[in-house]
């Protein structure tokens, strides 16, 4: 093998390396980007939050990726709200709150 050939076969074979790790990254973004609309679907917005951050992290170029993150952080904060009412509008809350009201008045009577 000739020295020009060699420098051929070798710049071929870096660039072939280039585009398989430019696709392996790729399908790493795009699997995290894949599971976060599973996860949106399921309404899962924990994990759907979790998923479009790593995408986002991982290729910031991509502006859906970052929409995604977006909507989905929305979604969570609602339904973390929601859930609060929810939570507050139970008949159980009010002993937890007569305790913690005694306990704040045990140690308001401490100072």
């Amino acid at each position: 093998m000739s020295t020009p050939t060699r420098g051929r076969s070798i710049r071929r074979a870096t660039r072939r390396l280039m585009v398989v790790g430019a696709v392996i990254l790729a399908s790493g973004c795009a699997g995290a980007f894949r599971d976060g609309v599973r996860s949106e679907r399921a309404g899962d917005w924990d994990a759907a939050v979790a998923y479009y951050q790593r995408a986002s992290d991982d290729n910031p170029d991509q502006p859906e990726y970052r929409i995604a993150l977006e909507r989905a952080t929305l979604a969570a904060s609602r339904a973390h709200i929601a859930l609060g009412r929810a939570f507050s509008s139970r008949s159980w809350l009010p002993p937890f709150a007569s305790i913690v009201a005694r306990l704040n008045s045990t140690r308001r009577t401490a100072r």
